[in-house]
């Protein structure tokens, strides 16, 4: 009888054992997968067509293009999910289309704009020490990063290079207004 005890003890913890680790294994599926890394948006920098690929490089295949048109003032507004390699994972839309279907764009296509004169934070939170770009003259902040809703930009004005985190209520993706 006692090992048939110790059978029966051995099987209830390997069965306990196996549950936690599907709970353990799902659990962590719902982090990896159900939190975005960014949740921000921003706009087309120049007029043109601007390629969105299904991957990371420029072999990739187009899975569509974007094409701000000026004359019928309809403009392209990006949500990023994630940035890689000098490379944003999108979506697009405008008043006259939306484009659900996720791809890549070459971080160099994509800029934000500010309703003010840009406070830089060190990191993605406001206690962290800040600099402020006095020269700014309303140009597109290059984006470099992103977290949660926070963008990492640079920007160039005739004598600094600026770098640091805009916070949401700073950004302006908004291709009609000035966001004041």
């Amino acid at each position: 009888m006692p090992r048939n005890d110790r059978t029966l003890n051995m099987e209830r913890i390997k069965l306990t054992l196996s549950i936690l680790l599907i709970i353990i294994i799902s659990y962590g599926q719902e982090i990896s997968y159900g939190q975005k890394e960014c949740s921000c948006e921003a706009l087309l920098k120049t007029n043109g067509i601007h390629k969105v690929y299904a991957d990371t490089f420029t072999n990739s295949k187009v899975v569509y293009e974007l094409n701000n048109d000026t004359i019928k003032e309809n403009y392209f507004i990006i949500i990023i999910y994630q940035i890689n390699n000098n490379w944003a994972e999108i979506s697009a839309y405008s008043p006259n289309e939306e484009i659900q279907q996720k791809g890549w764009i070459q971080l160099f296509n994509i800029g934000i704009l500010t309703s003010d004169y840009p406070i830089l934070f060190d990191k993605p939170n406001k206690n962290s020490s800040f600099i402020m770009i006095k020269n700014y003259d309303y140009n597109y902040l290059d984006i470099i990063d992103c977290k949660n809703n926070w963008l990492k930009v640079k920007y160039l004005d005739k004598v600094n290079i600026y770098r640091g985190w805009l916070p949401p209520d700073n950004q302006c993706a908004n291709p009609y207004t000035t966001c004041n």
